[in-house]
């Protein structure tokens, strides 16, 4: 018994340069987009956690401070995303001649997040514990 002797060597499946340039501009292509949805992610999150500073509050404070007659300050502000939840402590609002009006230990509230896509922010349920309020003639 003999051995086969007529071996055929498998040729190499060439490939067109097309399609390796295909691949290569959707490798970038998809690089790319992967890329840019951690970057947004990554700035939504750097200013989520920035809202909550000192400097972003005293920022927002004066914006409001500029908009109202008189003094609107408080002490801390908590914004939960998941839990569409915001909470502000310590609310004092001082009149033009610097006596204080009205005062709230906490704010709480919760945002219905679907409110937003109409451009409207909605609030589903508010809380307010220990609200003090001055009304008197002078």
């Amino acid at each position: 018994m003999t051995a086969p002797t007529n071996f055929q060597i498998a040729s190499k499946t060439t490939r067109s340069p097309g399609k390796f340039y295909q691949r290569r501009w959707f490798r970038v292509i998809l690089f790319t987009c992967l890329l840019g949805v951690c970057l947004v992610a990554g700035l939504l999150m750097t200013g989520l956690f920035f809202i909550e500073t000192r400097p972003a509050q005293d920022f927002i404070q004066k914006q409001v401070n500029k908009a109202i007659p008189g003094t609107l300050s408080w002490e801390q502000f908590r914004l939960d995303l998941r839990a569409g939840r915001v909470q502000i402590s310590g609310v004092h609002l001082k009149g033009v001649s610097g006596k204080e009006l009205a005062g709230i230990s906490l704010v709480s509230a919760k945002v219905d997040w679907s409110g937003l896509t109409r451009q409207k922010i909605e609030l589903t349920q508010v809380l307010i514990d220990k609200p003090v309020l001055d009304i008197s003639m002078s």
